[in-house]
């Protein structure tokens, strides 16, 4: 009988100290949800920003390359210029 009881206490105990554990990492994992709660407005406002940030920059790149291209066509309508001025006849 002696024994019996001996090994329930044992039993009990372990579970007591399961129990502890658990509800232990229950009260870190509410901890760490709570102050996840708090900071995510200010992850998505920095996300918000970061998107806005990379349309910009990717407005600025196209606005970049289609100044290029402009450059580019007044060099060419500049050398068409001057040829075509270079070919007609000198008139005194």
């Amino acid at each position: 009988m002696n024994a019996q009881l001996f090994s329930r206490g044992t039993y009990l105990m372990q579970l007591r100290e399961e129990y502890e554990t658990i509800y232990q990492a229950n009260e870190v994992t509410g901890k760490a949800l709570k102050m996840k709660a708090e900071y995510r407005p200010r992850l998505e406002e920095r996300v918000v920003a970061a998107q806005m940030a990379v349309e910009a920059g990717t407005a600025a790149e196209v606005q970049r390359n289609r100044r290029r291209e402009l450059e580019v066509q007044l060099q060419w309508s500049n050398m068409k210029e001057t040829k075509q001025v270079g070919r007609q006849p000198c008139r005194l």
